[in-house]
């Protein structure tokens, strides 16, 4: 089954649930890399060579995409089963 195909036969719960774990697994990776970031920043005061790190949109992603499958094998079906409940 192609991907679009699987994401029109989902139900609205289904696409609200998935909606909403992406948003919460883009946040933690961006807490993630701001964390990261300050302790690298930290770390770099005391080595006055350390070069400056950047972050691009591909390490964004890098670490969004695995925490959101991780999140959606978590807590999927259980907000799927609250929307669900609630009567979406």
């Amino acid at each position: 089954m192609r991907f679009s195909r699987w994401l029109n036969s989902l139900s609205a719960a289904d696409q609200i649930s998935i909606l909403i774990l992406c948003i919460l697994s883009c946040l933690l990776s961006f807490l993630m890399i701001k964390i990261g970031l300050k302790q690298y920043n930290e770390y770099r005061k005391s080595q006055p060579f350390a070069p400056e790190i950047q972050v691009s949109p591909f390490g964004f992603f890098a670490v969004a995409i695995p925490i959101m499958v991780i999140v959606y094998l978590l807590f999927g079906e259980i907000l799927t089963q609250i929307l669900v409940d609630l009567g979406i």
